[in-house]
């Protein structure tokens, strides 16, 4: 997706996923910053996806670098990766940290997308 199409895309998109996309990827990328100096390549990713299921959209966003990543388990997990975690269950989506030392970081939160138009039904 390139910035004029998320651009056009954010403005149908509740203002709870708008919020949550845009801190939870700063976040990540401020983590990266201070982290990840080893890291020369950070791909973000969001995408539009449907559940065939329930007819429901979510987005679906994907942080990644290919820096010294780390081990979650040996971790505690600092203010910016449990705040990442909490505003996307806030927003009703999920979260997912994948790392492990030498392998980079992946960051991926899955929000449902629930147009304006819907909100202001409400």
């Amino acid at each position: 997706m390139n910035w004029e199409s998320w651009h056009a895309y954010k403005e149908i998109m509740s203002e709870q996923v708008n919020i949550t996309t845009y801190r939870v990827v700063q976040e990540v990328l401020t983590n990266i910053g201070s982290h990840a100096a080893s890291a020369s390549r950070v791909r973000v990713h969001l995408q539009r996806v449907r559940d065939s299921g329930s007819g429901m959209d979510t987005l679906q966003v994907v942080v990644q670098d290919n820096g010294q990543g780390f081990d979650p388990a040996e971790t505690q997990n600092g203010l910016g990766l449990l705040g990442m975690r909490e505003r996307a269950i806030a927003a009703g989506g999920a979260f997912v940290l994948d790392s492990s030392p030498g392998k980079g970081t992946l960051v991926h939160i899955s929000l449902p997308i629930k147009p304006q138009q819907e909100r202001r039904r409400r």
